[in-house]
């Protein structure tokens, strides 16, 4: 058996956060420009069965169960899976308001919920009978951990849960501690396969993993509530969205749906967002903030495979079955006059776990499988790879990232290469801007400086202005924000303080 401390600290006290400012997370994470666009046609998660697994929320007795008389959940069919429930938990509840209530989730769909207290998931489902038998098999294709735990036999459980969700395809998102602190909970974030969560305030556990190799950078993703509990479960509901969307598309393979949520993931909300060649992601914010919006459209393109020949849509998505020995190529075209703007692309892949036991009594968990995968993206002229322009080479993620804000006209390939076979999940996403045009800059009888250039509407644009027009030059930013018509028009009020003024003018990063 599996003896685990769970951090109640991060589960219990934060159950009010809905009431708390957050009424705006449905914009925020693109949920309401999508559900605009898509009218009656938006995914809502019936085809979907999901689970939850709950830590109790008493010493004294079993509370895992949430309130299945709340309004969120008429109609729905949730079953304590457990069997064991003493009682309703406010925790439970919030948590499932979040993954498929009626009105507070992205998948209002849901009808079936198996629910499990965290303890017995842990030693009878994930290491059911004596001796620790193979996992039993989940019929989810959605399961929400919104706890954490500790366990002197981390690695196995993390090992156990990796090999369930590689051999079931399950989607396992996974909280982070609540608290900005740099020290990681050993349970369940540091796995591999799962989507581990944060906070879109940095107010989470992040940075390195210690389980069970140093150095991977955790959470994958963020959302905009105040409890990391809430984030995870909205995270689980933006993949059941995408699952119930794209059927037989991602159906078993959890690895995809990762991706595209990563890829379709923003930046800009983050002031200091960053990432290396070396490290992936952020060590903060992960791939950045939940986009369903974008990661919808990066499903909806459809897949996408390599070619030495044709170019390819600039949004879209790909299983990809490495074999160790070959470059996959990708090539995409950027039209004369245009950038291609936040071009984020994102692959991840599975670690494979084995059994150990020769005497096959119970299951002793081994890492079979773990590959290393690189992307690069260079120039090309004529479908001729040419000059390096970022890359993605992590020695211990199974994820790589490469996110550039802003790529001039010209041709690119995106290369991929791994050191042996694996099937990797890849998406990509990029939004073609039209570099401003016609500038016409007039100064008034206040001496307020009037601005105007063609844009392209429905994007964001930065102005910024400097004194002095040099290679030190410290560039300010005046104006940043989303136009919604394709002349930007503003008037620089400061412009009479200055000898001199420059402007320049650009996509927002």
């Amino acid at each position: 058996m599996f003896l685990i401390r769970i951090g109640l600290h991060s589960l219990v006290f934060l159950a009010f956060s809905s009431l708390l400012g957050w009424a705006d997370y449905f914009d925020d994470v693109g949920f309401t420009e999508l559900a605009l666009e898509l009218g009656v046609h938006l995914p809502d998660g019936s085809s979907v069965q999901v689970s939850q697994v709950e830590a109790s929320t008493s010493t004294n007795s079993s509370i895992y169960f949430p309130d299945t008389n709340n309004v969120e959940f008429i109609a729905k069919q949730i079953v304590d899976s457990t069997g064991a429930s003493a009682g309703s938990s406010s925790h439970a509840t919030t948590a499932g308001r979040y993954f498929y209530g009626l009105s507070s989730s992205l998948s209002p769909g849901v009808s079936t919920v198996a629910v499990y207290s965290a303890s017995n998931w842990l030693n009878d489902e994930l290491s059911p009978g004596v001796f620790g038998a193979d996992p039993r098999v989940e019929d989810a294709q959605v399961q929400n951990h919104s706890w954490i735990g500790s366990s002197a036999s981390a690695d196995a459980i993390l090992m156990r849960l990796d090999h369930m969700i590689h051999r079931d395809g399950v989607v396992a998102v996974v909280g982070t501690d609540n608290g900005a602190s740099a020290t990681q909970p050993d349970l369940l974030n540091q796995a591999y396969n799962a989507i581990a969560v944060g906070r879109s305030s940095g107010g989470h556990s992040y940075g390195d993993t210690t389980l069970p190799a140093a150095g991977r950078m955790k959470p994958d993703l963020v959302a905009p509530f105040g409890a990391t509990s809430w984030s995870t479960a909205l995270i689980s509901s933006a993949a059941a969205l995408l699952l119930d969307h794209g059927g037989v598309a991602l159906a078993n393979r959890p690895q995809l749906t990762k991706a595209i949520l990563m890829a379709g993931a923003t930046k800009h909300e983050i002031s200091d967002w960053s990432r290396t060649a070396a490290r992936p992601l952020d060590q903060v914010y992960g791939a950045g903030e939940l986009n369903i919006y974008r990661s919808y459209h990066i499903l909806e393109a459809g897949e996408q495979s390599p070619s030495t020949s044709n170019t390819l849509e600039l949004l879209g998505w790909d299983i990809l079955p490495m074999t160790g020995s070959a470059t996959e190529r990708y090539f995409f075209d950027v039209p004369s006059g245009y950038v291609l703007h936040r071009f984020s692309i994102l692959t991840t892949w599975n670690r494979i776990i084995g059994d150990n036991d020769i005497r096959q009594s119970r299951f002793v968990p081994f890492v079979e499988v773990f590959r290393d995968v690189d992307l690069t993206l260079r120039e090309s002229a004529a479908f001729v790879p040419g000059s390096l322009v970022d890359q993605s080479t992590s020695r211990v993620d199974n994820v790589e990232h490469i996110y550039q804000s802003g790529l001039p006209a010209g041709q690119y390939v995106l290369e991929v290469t791994s050191d042996g076979a694996v099937d990797c999940g890849l998406a990509w996403m990029g939004e073609l801007v039209s570099l401003p045009s016609s500038p016409s800059l007039t100064l008034n009888a206040s001496e307020e400086v009037l601005i105007s250039f063609g844009v392209t509407e429905g994007f964001d644009y930065r102005i910024e202005a400097t004194e002095f027009l040099n290679p030190a030059s410290l560039w300010q930013t005046i104006y940043s924000g989303r136009v919604s018509s394709n002349v930007l028009e503003y008037i620089d009020s400061d412009a009479s303080e200055h000898q001199k003024r420059y402007y320049r003018f650009g996509p927002e990063p």
